[in-house]
């Protein structure tokens, strides 16, 4: 676009201007930066030009916000050796698996640090950079807080209990199905 201007004695004279400039007269300085557009009025006037220009392209676009996830590990409660192994087993592979701990550096990393009084003196001689260190931590603690023959202790307590109440026979039957699902599903 170009922008007329006028000069002295009433002549004319045409200089090249970049579009949307609203510049004067050119007096060789560099002319002042264009004013802002909003986005209601995209027609700006000067004295002495006329710029119409589109809405800017950002006003067209719809944005929306950014999601950020912030995800928060799970931790692991501490094992002493006073409950049950298996229950904290269980424990620790769910929590495991919700913190996308898949490789064994990284499971065997946790549990040794979860492990707490009796159950860390398990840990003693122990090489946890074998690659089958899991299973050899697991089976240390079941053989270290596990009964020793859980399916004889089954079937005593279920001896013990099958001459009294119906009500503890179906509690120590329901045990005692437990017990043997759990020994099955281990092997």
């Amino acid at each position: 676009m170009q922008a007329i201007s006028t000069g002295v004695a009433g002549q004319s004279s045409t200089t090249p201007t970049t579009s949307g400039s609203g510049s004067g007269p050119s007096t060789g300085t560099s002319p002042p930066p264009p004013p802002p557009v909003s986005n209601t009025s995209a027609t700006s006037l000067s004295s002495s030009t006329m710029s119409t220009s589109p809405p800017p392209a950002a006003s067209t676009l719809s944005t929306s916000p950014h999601v950020v996830v912030v995800r928060q590990f799970q931790t692991v409660r501490q094992y002493s050796g006073k409950t049950s192994w298996k229950l904290f087993r269980d424990h620790f592979r769910r929590v495991a698996k919700v913190n996308s701990w898949t490789t064994p550096e990284e499971q065997i990393q946790h549990l040794t640090l979860s492990l707490e009084g009796q159950a860390a003196e398990v840990l003693r001689d122990f090489d946890d950079s074998l690659p089958t260190a899991v299973d050899d931590l697991w089976e240390r603690l079941s053989h270290r807080f596990g009964d020793v023959d859980e399916c004889r202790e089954a079937m005593r307590k279920f001896e013990a209990r099958r001459q009294s109440d119906t009500v503890e026979f179906e509690q120590a039957l329901r045990s005692l199905f437990k017990v043997a699902n759990s020994i099955i599903r281990d092997t």
